[in-house]
């Protein structure tokens, strides 16, 4: 048969052996069969592919031979059926003409067609699809997998393609639009879904408007590639979804919709929870302020009288008591406004030096009565003014040091300012190093923690909540800086707060004040290295040339050698435990008695240190200091002492002169109380004018209040509410009103709406309005300042700041800028 072929196909033998080496090259399956399927030739693939099949035919096996040894190829001990499956499956194949699935020997896959060749032939040709099969069936594995996870998604799926036709849904959404009386189809336009959605929920809108609506603001937000738009919403029923989109170019807009229902609810729960925390403790603070307030203003009223030491140390002991609960109180409530992320930093420009010297003068007191140098090192040429929150760093700074003296026994605690400035702003790293007891390295972590301290047993010596370091950390944090902490046992802790402000430009009077001392030369005599690095440096912030020694002796040794060169020493600043005893020395040549002129002395006391300034003031000096020095104090002890009459706001008394000063030393205190030297204040019951006008419910307060203004000249009358305080107020038009928040019959608040309104119908001038209130968190403030007072005071209120208060809104003429600000 292949002859007859090879004879009509007019090839050579040459061409045909040429052909059948160029199909055994293909990749593709190729056979020739006559027309009883005896096989004439196959390519090498072919035979590879059906080994059984093809060598059985070549063989000179029949067709269904063939199979049947194919079969046996395929299946060990094949069946009468596996027999009758092959032979039906191969013969369909070679007899189609239709392109036929068909399965190798080895597991491939090739789409075979069989053609014939006139009556004398036929042709299989095949492709292998081995690949393709693969592909088709993992894609089809993953359309099967994604679908079943899209209908068990609890969340409600949409797709909508790039026109605005749904496309694709899941069981879930299907659900949700039946539960709200919809529909939704493949092939639904989104629009007819929000139009119908919109109508079940009786939502009144017109066509028209609708459109535009649609079109301008619902649309307009699909088809937009970046980020996926969110939305929340609620039903009326109650629930509450959350609505997700994101655009795919290729796909369309896909959109989830998520009932957060539980989630909402437990939100808005947990902030009723936290209103009602936060309510608890600040009504719990109001509750105990109140009376502390009598128990703290009474005791520093007792202080005041003629007491035995005794008597002064149980007044002492109840002072430090009561201030303690305060603290403890305050440190619960900042605990809970940054737990809940209620806490809000101010900005407003301050002084840091002042700042940090005010904190060092409250607590050198208290690390004076233990034996305990407090010193402050300010690094000269940083800028002396920032905006930031100084109330929240002065409660870290006082956290710090006040944690360094408590756990200091013996030794000092330095605090000091270093910085580098940049681009306006100022990187500062404050440190407060102490020589106490130390932290266990074990333990640096946990001190920061809520409610740690070192010690935690119930036997441990220093008291405190364990919030306070916590609550530090946590202020710093938001101010944008860091705190860190290094600790030897035994040998004391450094805590080092890094943190970078903006600072602001000096005023003209700012920067002549720093200059005061230009080109003076100043002599320090201070025994302690710290004490003298501290001194010469707030001298050189005032641009002085200062130099320091240990002792007396060196310091005589110093001035001499100074006069020989010719050098001016202008003044001499003497630590007071330095010079007890060597003090004639110094003096008789710094007053002209060895040396050819006079020289000022200002002598230097601690806080406390009462007999070394007793023993002082019989010593020909020309003014006294107390330390930590001040820059306020400085100021003034040099104005007194030093040619410096040019300085801006600082002017000495007319007939002051040296000869003067050297009989009637200056003695400048720090924090000295305002000043009233007028007649006893008289209470007014019946009289139709008065200075002060109280309005106090709690009888403790009153008497505390009024002991406080029996000091002053002013005239006075106390009611008991709010009602009464309108009343008194139209009747006497008093210069300022001392008004209680929380009052019977009528509250602090209602009555200055009351009184605003009055002074507005009647076109009156207003009156200062003082908030004494037990409430002290800051929203309080805002409170009370939204409700028309000027000025607003927490509770315990110490008697300097209510004279204080009296001083700026009645006695110095009541200032036209309210001074809003917080104890």
């Amino acid at each position: 048969m292949l002859s007859d072929i090879i004879r009509k196909s007019n090839l050579s033998l040459e061409t045909l052996e040429l052909l059948a080496e160029a199909l055994n090259c293909s990749v593709s399956p190729f056979a020739l069969y006559d027309k009883e399927f005896s096989l004439l030739y196959a390519n090498q693939v072919a035979r590879e592919a059906w080994p059984g099949l093809l060598g059985g035919l070549e063989k000179g096996y029949s067709i269904d031979e063939a199979i049947r040894a194919e079969t046996e190829n395929l299946h060990k001990s094949p069946t009468e059926k596996q027999y009758k499956q092959t032979h039906d499956y191969v013969h369909a194949a070679l007899r189609n003409p239709k392109t036929t699935n068909m399965t190798s020997f080895d597991g491939r896959y090739f789409k075979m067609s069989h053609h014939k060749i006139g009556d004398v032939a036929t042709a299989g040709i095949g492709i292998d699809v081995t690949k393709a099969m693969a592909n088709a069936r993992a894609l089809e594995k993953a359309q099967i997998l994604q679908k079943q996870t899209i209908e068990a998604l609890s969340q409600c799926l949409i797709v909508v393609d790039t026109e605005g036709f749904v496309i694709q849904f899941n069981k879930a959404y299907e659900d949700y639009v039946k539960s709200t009386g919809g529909h939704i189809a493949i092939g639904m336009n989104m629009k007819d879904r929000v139009r119908a959605s919109m109508s079940a929920s009786q939502f009144p809108i017109e066509s028209e408007e609708f459109d535009n609506w649609y079109n301008n603001e619902f649309w307009a937000r699909f088809n937009c590639e970046g980020e996926a738009y969110e939305e929340e919403y609620s039903l009326a029923r109650g629930d509450h979804l959350l609505w997700r989109q994101h655009y795919i170019p290729v796909v369309g807009n896909i959109i989830t919709i998520t009932n957060i229902t539980d989630i909402k609810n437990a939100q808005i729960a947990a902030k009723e929870s936290e209103r009602a925390r936060s309510e608890f403790l600040a009504n719990m603070s109001h509750e105990i302020r109140t009376p502390m307030n009598g128990v703290l203003g009474m005791a520093q009223l007792l202080a005041n009288c003629d007491l035995g030491p005794k008597e002064k140390n149980f007044v002492k002991t109840i002072q430090r008591s009561g201030e303690a609960l305060v603290t403890i109180i305050n440190d619960i409530l900042d605990f809970s406004k940054i737990d809940s992320g209620h806490i809000m930093l101010q900005e407003n420009s301050f002084c840091l030096n002042n700042t940090i010297e005010d904190i060092a003068l409250l607590l050198s007191a208290t690390a004076n009565d233990k034996g305990v140098d407090l010193f402050v090192n300010i690094q000269p040429g940083l800028p002396n003014r920032y905006v930031g929150d100084e109330g929240r760093l002065r409660q870290v700074l006082m956290n710090l040091i006040g944690n360094a003296v408590k756990f200091t026994d013996q030794g000092h605690v330095v605090m000091t300012v270093e910085g580098q400035s940049y681009d306006g702003n100022t990187k500062l790293d404050i440190s407060v190093v102490d020589t106490g007891i130390g932290i266990p390295e074990d333990q640096l972590e946990t001190v920061f923690q809520k409610f740690r301290q070192v010690d935690g047993t119930t036997s441990r010596k220093h008291e405190g909540t364990g919030l306070g370091l916590s609550i530090a950390r946590q202020l710093v944090e938001l101010m944008g800086g860091e705190i860190f902490v290094n600790s030897v046992v035994g040998k004391g802790t450094t805590f080092t707060i890094s943190l970078s402000l903006p600072h602001c430009d000096q005023s003209p009077v700012e920067m002549e004040r720093f200059n005061i001392l230009n080109n003076k030369n100043i002599l320090v005599v201070a025994p302690h290295p710290l004490k003298q690095k501290g001194l010469k440096d707030q001298l050189s912030f005032h641009k002085a040339k200062a130099i320091s020694v240990g002792t007396v002796d060196r310091a005589v040794s110093v001035l001499k050698k100074a006069a020989l060169k010719g050098l001016s020493i202008d003044l001499v600043i003497v630590s007071g435990e330095t010079c007890l005893q060597n003090i004639e020395s110094l003096l008789q040549y710094c007053k002209g008695k060895v040396s050819k002129r006079p020289i000022s002395v200002i002598s230097l006391s601690s806080i406390g240190q009462d007999k070394i300034l007793q023993s002082l003031k019989s010593k020909d000096v020309d003014a006294y200091l107390t330390y930590p020095l001040q820059n306020k104090d400085l100021l003034k002890g040099l104005v007194n002492v030093l040619d410096v009459s040019s300085l801006p706001n600082f002017v000495k008394t007319p007939s002051q002169n040296r000869a003067k000063i050297e009989k009637q030393p200056v003695v400048i205190q720090a924090n000295d109380p305002p000043k009233f030297s007028r007649p006893k204040a008289a209470e007014v019951r019946d009289v139709q004018s008065y200075d002060v006008l109280v309005a106090e419910d709690n009888e403790v307060n009153q008497m505390y209040v009024e002991y406080i203004l029996q000091e002053t000249s002013l005239r006075y009358k106390i009611v008991v509410n709010g009602e009464e305080a309108v009343e008194a107020f139209k009747s006497g038009k008093p210069k300022i009103i001392l008004m209680d928040v929380s009052m019977p019959v009528m509250n602090g608040f209602e009555a200055t709406r009351v009184i605003r309104d009055y002074e507005g119908e009647h076109g009156l001038t207003p009156t200062p309005i003082v908030a004494l209130t037990a409430h002290a968190m800051a929203e309080d403030r805002k409170k009370c300042l939204a409700a028309g007072m000027d000025d607003y005071v927490s509770k315990p209120i110490p008697k300097d700041r209510l004279l204080e208060i009296l001083d700026v809104w009645v006695l110095d003429k009541i200032k036209t800028a309210p001074l809003k600000r917080a104890i």
